[in-house]
């Protein structure tokens, strides 16, 4: 028996002992496991940052001098080296606090191999590992000032205060701009009819904008077009002044329209049944997206439903015809129904046709 107890705590022991093992590999594990997944994390977030570096420009100012031109990236950019190859190949180090740019400024700093010597290609790594070349300035001054759209589709009676804005402004500031006040105005619209003033044209919040130091601003356009103004292509040319450089922009007005047509545009059914017809959309100078409704029928009755497909109609597809399907419950009343077709686009005025529904008592009453 003692024999047997022996044994028996041979065997707990030894059980101990597998288990501390195991639990001492499974920690080990976990730590292993808790690691790996904070370096995947660290290495996502330096892959990110990398990425964010992007936007970095370095260009020469002069033959000794360089900008580091950082107004649209969100994060500071370091460079660790300066490279200048062709003939032979030279490295200089870098490194902050001189060559570091905080996130939407620019700074202004000795390069770091001069004079600058034609022929020979200068580069920059950044710590981040990003490498960019270092080129020439941009030869467009205040490029930082832009349209956000160039054209826009519209109908006669567009009108801003109903349907938005004609377009954007984007005034930024860098290395052309440090900030300041912006008068904007309307030069011209061309051809005739169009004019600054039979259009409306206004810039909002302001025409007056100050756009502070490393910021930038927004400005909408905004116009009134006359219901009567014929299809076809308009110009409106836009200018940013700043009181030492002036900037034109070109917008294009495309003014299209359409007509709707249902066919037919008499629906006759029994009751408890459906039947259907084609919407149709007949472009000129458009190719827009068109949606539908019923915005009355009379008399108003519940029992009577509608559904369009589809629905927008978006005529760049080709396509130029949409179904309605028209369901009448069994419980109406047989009667002549009186309906109202809306098509809009948010281009202009919506437009409308009106059209009838007959429904009557089906014979026999088991068949549409």
């Amino acid at each position: 028996m003692r024999r047997s107890g022996l044994r028996g705590i041979s065997v707990i022991v030894s059980a101990l002992v597998v288990t501390a093992m195991l639990l001492s590999v499974f920690s080990v594990l976990m730590v292993a496991q808790t690691r790996l997944h904070q370096a995947e994390i660290e290495a996502m977030k330096r892959e990110a940052e990398k990425a964010m570096e992007s936007p970095f420009q370095i260009y020469w100012l002069n033959a000794t001098h360089v900008r580091l031109f950082n107004n649209r990236t969100s994060v500071a950019v370091t460079l660790s080296y300066w490279i200048t190859s062709g003939p032979g190949l030279t490295v200089t180090a870098l490194g902050p606090p001189d060559y570091t740019v905080a996130p939407g400024t620019y700074k202004d700093v000795k390069a770091g191999d001069v004079p600058r010597v034609a022929g020979r290609t200068y580069k920059v790594v950044t710590e981040r590992g990003n490498v960019f070349v270092v080129g020439d300035a941009p030869s467009e001054l205040y490029s930082v000032f832009r349209l956000v759209s160039h054209q826009k589709l519209v109908r006669p009676g567009f009108s801003s205060g109903v349907n938005g804005p004609l377009t954007r402004i984007l005034l930024g500031t860098g290395p052309e701009f440090g900030g300041g006040v912006v008068n904007l105005s309307c030069v011209q619209a061309f051809p005739a009819p169009a004019s600054c003033s039979g259009w409306s044209v206004s810039f909002s919040p302001s025409s007056s904008m100050t756009v502070t130091s490393g910021g930038a601003a927004y400005v909408d356009v905004s116009v009134d077009i006359p219901v009567g103004t014929p299809v076809g292509s308009y110009f409106i040319r836009l200018r940013a002044d700043t009181g030492g450089f002036v900037k034109d922009f070109l917008m294009h007005v495309l003014v299209g329209d359409f007509e709707v047509e249902l066919r037919p545009d008499f629906v006759k059914l029994g009751r408890g049944c459906a039947a259907a017809a084609e919407v149709v959309v007949v472009p000129n100078n458009y190719d827009g997206s068109v949606s539908f409704k019923i915005t009355y029928y009379d008399p108003p009755n519940e029992a009577v439903y509608f559904a369009f497909s589809p629905d927008p109609l978006d005529l760049k597809t080709g396509h130029t015809t949409a179904g309605l399907m028209i369901y009448v419950n069994y419980a109406l009343t047989p009667a002549t129904i009186t309906a109202f077709l809306e098509a809009s686009d948010g281009l202009g005025p919506a437009k409308g046709i009106k059209f009838e529904i007959y429904a009557f008592d089906r014979l026999p009453v088991d068949q549409c």
